[in-house]
């Protein structure tokens, strides 16, 4: 009687064993999902209050998203500073703690990594180098390269003060007023 419940015992414990074993690789593939947009959309607002082309990210993940994030985006590697990260708590924008935002300059890329609490994140920088000017026409061009899947994308481009004949190739969608 004693060897069938030592039998049973082990037999018990390889069985679980097994099933945390198998357990384990689960849960770190479960972890590793890449996050998911909901809607994406980059605002262009040319020579709004300096020069340059301010550029604002507006993005809300998906509610399959585990939060914490950790978002990371791929900017031009000219941009020098990014002017603002937040995110939405408590119906208005917070900026993210500095502590959890990491730049790093690789090849001719920046990588923007922060860490989110919130399913709606924002951040701004200043593109010195998409707008060109010959003498009263400005033009620029921008790529929207998305870094994770998205389900809904949007470019916005703020119709410039004091401009006239403002022309988008290719046409705009929408056109708001």
């Amino acid at each position: 009687m004693v060897t069938l419940r030592k039998h049973r015992c082990i037999r018990f414990l390889s069985i679980l064993v097994a099933t945390v074993v198998l357990a384990v690789p689960i849960g770190a593939w479960a972890q590793s999902l890449e996050p998911e947009f909901e809607s994406l959309t980059v605002s262009l607002w040319a020579e709004f209050d300096r020069p340059d082309v301010l550029v604002i990210y507006r993005g809300q993940l998906g509610s399959d998203t585990e939060l914490p994030a950790r978002l990371t985006f791929t900017l031009p590697g000219y941009v020098q500073e990014i002017h603002a990260i937040a995110e939405r708590q408590d119906d208005r924008l917070v900026n993210v703690d500095p502590e959890l935002v990491e730049t790093v300059y690789e090849g001719d890329d920046l990588l923007l990594t922060f860490t989110t609490e919130s399913p709606e994140v924002q951040f701004e920088y200043y593109d010195p180098v998409i707008l060109v000017q010959q003498d009263q026409t400005r033009t620029f061009s921008y790529t929207l390269t998305a870094p994770y899947t998205v389900g809904a994308a949007a470019i916005e481009v703020q119709h410039p003060f004091r401009a006239s004949d403002v022309t988008l190739i290719p046409e705009p969608s929408e056109t708001l007023i």
